[in-house]
């Protein structure tokens, strides 16, 4: 009997967990971009630089590949455009 309950409560945990992510999946703004960005010319600076300045802003959270010359960037997209987000690259 308690094995039975156990169970039941554990399913309905489980279906409440994912009920709940769904929920909040479809409100979602966030928008992921993969930049190319050209001219950087170490990854102790210049890359590390714009990952900063990126990160510094509200609604964005970037990861910038020296190696790679690129930036992905996931951003909230009721407060920012790309065309912000290349903004704040090139500043």
């Amino acid at each position: 009997m308690i094995n039975k309950l156990i169970k039941l409560l554990l399913c309905i945990t489980i279906s409440f967990s994912f009920a709940q992510d769904s929920a909040n999946s479809t409100k979602s703004t966030s928008k992921y971009i993969n930049v190319k960005i050209e001219g950087m010319h170490c990854a102790g600076g210049c890359a590390k630089s714009i990952e900063r300045q990126l990160n510094n802003t509200d609604g964005v959270t970037a990861m910038v590949s020296f190696a790679n010359s690129q930036a992905l960037i996931e951003y909230d997209t009721q407060n920012l455009s790309d065309e912000a987000i290349i903004d704040i690259i090139n500043n």
